[in-house]
């Protein structure tokens, strides 16, 4: 697709945790959010960060967000073409404002979020590459049957809390969620470490993400 405001020649695509950040949990636990515009000033900040012409890249972007939606820390991995875009991909990622994430009291809190932006110069050699590359889940789950209405995969988000040393504190999710995968998922981050999160400050803190699964049947065919 073609972006408007962005420069001619490129072809943006970012994938993101829409369908949780927009679904409250049970316990109104929700992640970071996007805002209207950001997916606009992405698209700007991943055409900025290719160098050269020829270039394409698939992007996984890692921000964290301050309790009033401010992005304070990115780091950012080229998964597949071009390296390089990665190198300046979080130059500017302060402008990219986010709805904060909410704690199980539907409280502001710090939040962590996870996209994949994919970007190409027309023409460039491994263009083909990053348009196939594909954004793994955090929890891939084989079960031996899918629950009725099920289609041959069956992908969700499950909100995360995650304490000030990085282990899962609360795992919750949408009433939507059928509640046997819920209950499976939450079992196997349970006893995971996401990681610390540290303030602007420098101090732990606790936080919110999604954890995206995606469940199969063994009797695909």
């Amino acid at each position: 697709m073609r972006s408007k405001g962005v420069r001619k020649g490129y072809l943006v695509a970012a994938f993101g945790l829409v369908g949780l950040a927009s679904t409250p949990s049970l316990a109104e636990q929700k992640p970071p959010s996007p805002r209207q515009d950001f997916y606009t000033k992405l698209m700007e900040q991943a055409v900025d960060s290719l160098t050269g012409r020829a270039k394409a890249a698939a992007i996984v972007l890692d921000l964290w967000v301050d309790p009033k939606g401010r992005v304070f820390n990115c780091s950012a991995k080229s998964v597949a073409g071009s390296e390089k875009p990665s190198e300046n991909f979080c130059r500017n990622s302060a402008r990219l404002r986010m709805t904060a994430a909410k704690d199980a009291q539907g409280q502001a809190a710090f939040g962590r979020f996870t996209t994949m932006t994919k970007v190409f110069d027309e023409g460039a050699n491994d263009t083909k590459e990053v348009q196939d590359a594909t954004w793994p889940p955090d929890v891939e789950i084989i079960l031996n049957r899918l629950p009725d209405g099920a289609d041959r995969s069956y992908d969700l988000s499950v909100a995360v809390a995650v304490d000030d040393e990085g282990r899962v504190s609360e795992c919750d999710g949408s009433p939507s969620i059928h509640e046997t995968l819920k209950t499976i998922v939450c079992s196997q981050v349970q006893n995971v470490n996401y990681g610390v999160m540290r303030s602007a400050d420098g101090k732990p803190v606790p936080y919110i993400r999604a954890i995206r699964a995606t469940f199969t049947a063994d009797n695909e065919s």
